[in-house]
């Protein structure tokens, strides 16, 4: 759509989109019941979330490690537009494409999660994609300047599909260890 319309255009159809599914969620019939207010204390909440996750190994683990991993995702990808289009001279049409097709690696993982989890246990599969997919990243800086997409698409692909994994499993297990109040 950038390619097509412009920036402006791309970043107000996406308004749009949010606005749409704002009004169909509105359509939703049904309620839940108000829950009766309840008496906050925020802070002494908060001091006993943190003490719960930080007492929990499995919470303080993954707490750490998604921290960590987060900061530094979050950096890759705020440049990875601008190493696109500076260094590797994408253009708006194909990093369009090139991110739709490297986003086929989730719907892949979506697929097979249950048969890996299975196969080899939560942990593993929390863990060895979280291991792993940082050197899958090392595909993007080591794309050939004269053709990168083939790398780029394979290291993507690659890169999607145990980000999937490695993320929707640690929120599985975060959710089967935190009580209910």
């Amino acid at each position: 759509l950038v390619a097509a319309a412009g920036a402006a255009v791309a970043v107000l159809a996406d308004a749009v989109s949010f606005l749409f599914a704002g009004a169909v969620v509105t359509t939703i019939a049904g309620g839940e019941a108000r829950p009766e207010p309840a008496p906050t204390r925020a802070r002494a909440e908060l001091a006993d979330g943190l003490r719960y996750v930080f007492g929990q190994p499995y919470l303080r683990t993954l707490t750490v490690w998604i921290s960590v991993a987060n900061l530094f995702s979050s950096a890759l990808f705020a440049l990875l537009v601008v190493y696109f289009v500076r260094e590797l001279h994408l253009g708006a049409a194909t990093i369009g494409w090139l991110t739709a097709v490297i986003n086929l690696g989730f719907v892949g993982a979506a697929f097979a999660n249950s048969r890996i989890v299975r196969r080899f246990g939560i942990g593993p599969t929390i863990a060895w994609p979280f291991v792993v997919s940082p050197l899958v990243l090392l595909a993007i800086p080591a794309a050939p300047l004269s053709f990168p997409l083939p790398v780029l698409i394979g290291g993507g692909l690659a890169g999607t599909f145990l980000g999937f994994l490695m993320n929707v499993n640690q929120l599985t297990l975060r959710q089967a260890v935190t009580p209910y109040s």
